[in-house]
C-alpha cells in the first residue's frame, strides 16, 4: 500500500506541539497510483475549540477528505491517516481512492453545505475531520457527533473510541464518544463512515448529561454478556465500558423476572463482576439489570444458565395453566419468537443483538409466567410495555402476529404519571434522556389503564429482500433496538404504535391494507384507542404502502407521515396499454392522499439517503404536486438539527392531529371505478377451493392433484396459511358470498360451474 502524504507545517512558535498546524494544499495528483493528495497553497489549519460553556459545539474544523470505502468493516477502528506532530504532517493510508472534488480545507458549521454538495459522493465512504480541544484541566467529555453509521474518535492519535452504526442509529443517528481531555491541546481525529453525504455536526459536552449513553453504545448496553453460560467465577455478569469516562459509576438494581422480586441493589456499581450479598455468583435464572446516572436511565435483561433448558421450563410451565383464548395467540407469539432466535440456523452465542433479544424474549415469557401464576385479570388486554403478540384472521383462519407498544400509564390530559412499582424503570437496550421520564418495555410488568383512549401511531411495513420468511421471524420483528426507540418517544407523548407485519409481501396489495385494519382491529379489542387519532408513518417505501392504506380506508386515520419517502411506484414495461395506465392512475395513492381533506400530511427528509431510502427528488416532486391540490402540507426538508430527533418532530406535530369523523369503512378504489382485478384483489376475501366431484378416473385425479397445488401454493404465499376446500356439492350460499371460489373442473364435472 502506498500512502498518500499531506504535508503541513507550524503557522507560528507554539506552546504546544499539537497546538496549531496550518495546511498547504495543492491540485490533487492526477496519478491516483502514487497514493499522494497534494495541497493547493491555500493555508488551512486545525482549528482550536475552548471550552468555554458545559456545552461547546465545534464551530470550525479541519475537513481532510473522504475516501471510498468498498469493505465496511475493513479496518474500522484504524484511521485512514495520522497527524504525524515530528514531520508536521497527515499521513493518509488507503488502498482506496479520494472522492472528486474532496480537498482538504477548512469548514465552518452551518456554511459547509456548498462545498460538501459539490463532492461526489459514493454509497459508502470513510470522512476525516480534526480539531482541537483546548482544556484548562484533565477531565472526562464526551463528543457528541451526529452519524447515520459507525463512528471512530481518535485523541492525540491513538483510538479512544468507536459507536458502531446499530448503536449510532439506536440514538436516533446520534454518536457519543467518550475521551478523557488531557490539560492544553488535545487534537480530535473523527473519522465518519456514511451511505452518501456525512452530517458533519459536533459538540464536546462537559455537562455529563450523556454518560450513560456513552457508556452505553459501544457494545449496546453495560454488560459485557447477556447470555452468560459459564459455571463458577466466569458464570458471573461483568459490567464493562470505557475507561476514558473517567470514575463513571451507575446505582444498580438487579431484579429477577421469574418472582419479580429484587434480589440486589448497589448505590455506586463500577466495572466489574456482579454478585450477591455474599459475593456469591447468582443462581440461573432470567434477571432484568436497572441502571440509573442522574437523569438517565436503561434496563437490560440478562441470562445465567443454559438458554435453551430455561425456555423448556418455561414451555412446561405456561403449559400448566388454564390459558383463556384470547391470550393464547399472546403467548404463543413470544414462544414462536424464541423458538426462532434459538433454532440452530439462528442461534449466535458472540452477537450481541442476538443476545438482547434471546434475553429479553425470555424475559417476557418469565413475565407472563409469573402474572399467570399468580391469577392476575386482564394479563393481556391490560399490559403495557413493548410485546409481541397475535390474532386469527378473518381472511382465512391463520395465525397472524404484530409489535406493539403501549405506553405505562397516561392521564386524561394526555401526560404521564406512575403505575406502580417500577414504573420508572426503562426498556432493554435504550436509555433514556429525556429529564428522566423514563418506561418500561419489559414484557408486560406494569398495567395501562383500559379507561384512557390513546392515540395509536401504526408503522407501515417496507419492502423486504427475503420474501421467503413471515413477518414475526422477519427483518421488522428482529430489529428490535429501533421497536424500543420507538417506543422510548412514543412514551414520552402517551402514543401506542403498531408494527403491524404482512401477510406476504409488503407491496401495497389491498389484502395487506385488510391485514394492517385487522391488527388496529386487534389492538382495539384490548386497548382503547383514540379513533380519531390513529395515524401512519412511512419511510422508504412503506410511502407507497401506507398512502394505498389510506386511499383503501379514507376515513379511518388522522395523519400520515412520510420520512424520506417513496410515494408512488415507476410505470414498467406492463403500464404501456391505456387500460394498465387508467388502472394505475385509479389506485395512484398520492392522487388520494393528497384529495383526503380529513387528513393531515407531514413530509420529511434531511437529504441523508440509507440504502433503499428515498431520493430527495422524490420528496420535492411530491410536494410540488401537493401545492397544486392543498396549501396545509407541512414540510420538514432540511439538515436534521443536533439535540432535536426526527421521532420528537414526528410526535410532536401528531400530537394535535385529529380526524373529525372517523370510521373503519373500506372504499375499495379498484372496485368503484369498475375494476374486478387485479388477480391479487379475490385474497381480500376469504378463498374457497371448490373441488368438482361429478368426475371418474384421471380426471378426478387431476381435479384432486389441482387443489392441492393450490392449497400448497397459497400457503407458501401466505406463510403457512391454510385456504379452505370443499367438495362442490357441499357449497352453500353463504360460502359463495362470503368467498372467492376457485372452481376446479368443468362444467359437467363441478356442480357450481352450471349455476
Amino acid at each position: 500500500m502506498n500512502p498518500r502524504i499531506i504535508h503541513i507545517r507550524a503557522l507560528c512558535a507554539l506552546s504546544c506541539l499539537f497546538a496549531q498546524i496550518v495546511v498547504f494544499a495543492a491540485p490533487i495528483a492526477a496519478d491516483d497510483s502514487e497514493r499522494i493528495v497534494r495541497m493547493d497553497g491555500k493555508a488551512v489549519y486545525i482549528p482550536e475549540i475552548k471550552l468555554t460553556n458545559k456545552v461547546n459545539p465545534v464551530a470550525t474544523y479541519l475537513y481532510i477528505g473522504s475516501w471510498i470505502q468498498k469493505a465496511k468493516k475493513d479496518n474500522i477502528q484504524k484511521s485512514l491517516c495520522e497527524i504525524d506532530s515530528a514531520n508536521n504532517s497527515i499521513l493518509v493510508k488507503s488502498s482506496e481512492s479520494l472522492l472528486e472534488n474532496s480537498r482538504t480545507r477548512l469548514l465552518t458549521r452551518g456554511k459547509a453545505g456548498s462545498f460538501l454538495d459539490r463532492i461526489l459522493w459514493e454509497r459508502r465512504q470513510a470522512t476525516h475531520i480534526a480539531f482541537n480541544v483546548i482544556s484548562d484541566k484533565r477531565q472526562p467529555a464526551v463528543m457528541e457527533i451526529a452519524a447515520e453509521s459507525d463512528v471512530v474518535l481518535f485523541h492525540n492519535g491513538k483510538l479512544a473510541g468507536s459507536a458502531p452504526a446499530g448503536s449510532v442509529l439506536a440514538a436516533e443517528g446520534t454518536g457519543y464518544l467518550p475521551v478523557m481531555l488531557e490539560k492544553g491541546a488535545n487534537i480530535i481525529n473523527i473519522k465518519q463512515y456514511s451511505d452518501g453525504r456525512p452530517r458533519l455536526q459536533m459538540s464536546v459536552r462537559l455537562d455529563h448529561s450523556h454518560d450513560l449513553e456513552a457508556a452505553w453504545q459501544p457494545q449496546g448496553g453495560l454488560l459485557k454478556k447477556l447470555i452468560i453460560m459459564q459455571r463458577g467465577r466466569a458464570g458471573a455478569p461483568i459490567l464493562e465500558w470505557s475507561q476514558q469516562l473517567g470514575n463513571f459509576s451507575v446505582s444498580l438494581e438487579v431484579r429477577d423476572v421469574a418472582t419479580n422480586t429484587t434480589i440486589l441493589q448497589r448505590d455506586a456499581a463500577r466495572q466489574g463482576r456482579i454478585s450477591d450479598d455474599e459475593n456469591d455468583n447468582l443462581p440461573p435464572g432470567i434477571y432484568e439489570a436497572v441502571y440509573r446516572f442522574k437523569d438517565e436511565s436503561a434496563s437490560e435483561f440478562f441470562v445465567i444458565g443454559d438458554s435453551r433448558e430455561l425456555f423448556a421450563k418455561l414451555q412446561n410451565d405456561l403449559s400448566k395453566h388454564n390459558i383463556d383464548p384470547s391470550t393464547k395467540p399472546n403467548i404463543e407469539a413470544q414462544q414462536r419468537r424464541a423458538q426462532i432466535l434459538l433454532a440452530e440456523k439462528n442461534y449466535n452465542i458472540f452477537d450481541r443483538e442476538w443476545q438482547e433479544k434471546l434475553a429479553y424474549t425470555l424475559g417476557c415469557l418469565a413475565s407472563i409466567n409469573h402474572k399467570l401464576g399468580a391469577g392476575e385479570p386482564g394479563m393481556i388486554k391490560d399490559q403495557a410495555g413493548l410485546q409481541i403478540k397475535g390474532f386469527v384472521s378473518k381472511l382465512d383462519g391463520s395465525a397472524q402476529f404484530y409489535r406493539l407498544f403501549v405506553p405505562a400509564s397516561i392521564t386524561g390530559s394526555g401526560g404521564l404519571q406512575a403505575a406502580g412499582p417500577g414504573a420508572e424503570r426503562l426498556a432493554t437496550s435504550v436509555p433514556s434522556f429525556q429529564n428522566g421520564r423514563d418506561f418500561v418495555a419489559s414484557g408486560g410488568l406494569e398495567t395501562a389503564p383500559p379507561s384512557v383512549p390513546m392515540p395509536l401511531l401504526v408503522i407501515i411495513p417496507t419492502r423486504i429482500a427475503d420474501r421467503e420468511r413471515p413477518f414475526i421471524e422477519g427483518p421488522v420483528m428482529a430489529n428490535q433496538r429501533e421497536a424500543l426507540l420507538w417506543a422510548k418517544y412514543a412514551q414520552q407523548y402517551g402514543f401506542a404504535v403498531l408494527w403491524p407485519g404482512y401477510r406476504s409481501v409488503p407491496e401495497g396489495y389491498s389484502y395487506e391494507s385488510m391485514r394492517i385494519d385487522e391488527a388496529i382491529q386487534a389492538v382495539a379489542r384490548d386497548y382503547a384507542i383514540d379513533k380519531s387519532r390513529i395515524s401512519v408513518f412511512g419511510s422508504c417505501s412503506a410511502g407507497y404502502n401506507a398512502g394505498r392504506l389510506i386511499s383503501e380506508y379514507p376515513n379511518r386515520f388522522a395523519a400520515i407521515v412520510y420520512d424520506r419517502a417513496v410515494f408512488n411506484l415507476k410505470a414498467t414495461d406492463a403500464d404501456s396499454s391505456p387500460s394498465a395506465k387508467a388502472w394505475r392512475e385509479t389506485i395512484d395513492p398520492v392522487r388520494h392522499v393528497l384529495e383526503n381533506r380529513n387528513l393531515k400530511i407531514f413530509v420529511m427528509h434531511d437529504d441523508t439517503k440509507p440504502p433503499g431510502h428515498g431520493e430527495m427528488e422524490l420528496t420535492t416532486q411530491f410536494l410540488e404536486q401537493a401545492k397544486t391540490v392543498r396549501n396545509d402540507v407541512v414540510s420538514y426538508v432540511t439538515d436534521q438539527p443536533m439535540g432535536v430527533t426526527r421521532m420528537d418532530m414526528v410526535f410532536d406535530w401528531l400530537a394535535s392531529c385529529r380526524n373529525a369523523h372517523p370510521d373503519d369503512i373500506r372504499f375499495n378504489i379498484a372496485a368503484q371505478a369498475g375494476y374486478a382485478g387485479p388477480i391479487s384483489e379475490i385474497f381480500t376475501t376469504p378463498i374457497l377451493i371448490v373441488k368438482g366431484t361429478h368426475a371418474t378416473g384421471r380426471a378426478l385425479q387431476d381435479i384432486s392433484a389441482t387443489s392441492k397445488s393450490i392449497r400448497d401454493a397459497y400457503g407458501m404465499y401466505f406463510h403457512d396459511a391454510e385456504c379452505a376446500v370443499k367438495n362442490d356439492v357441499d357449497v352453500t350460499q353463504e360460502d359463495i358470498d362470503n368467498h372467492s371460489l376457485i372452481l376446479i373442473g368443468n362444467p359437467q364435472s363441478n356442480h357450481i360451474l352450471e349455476q
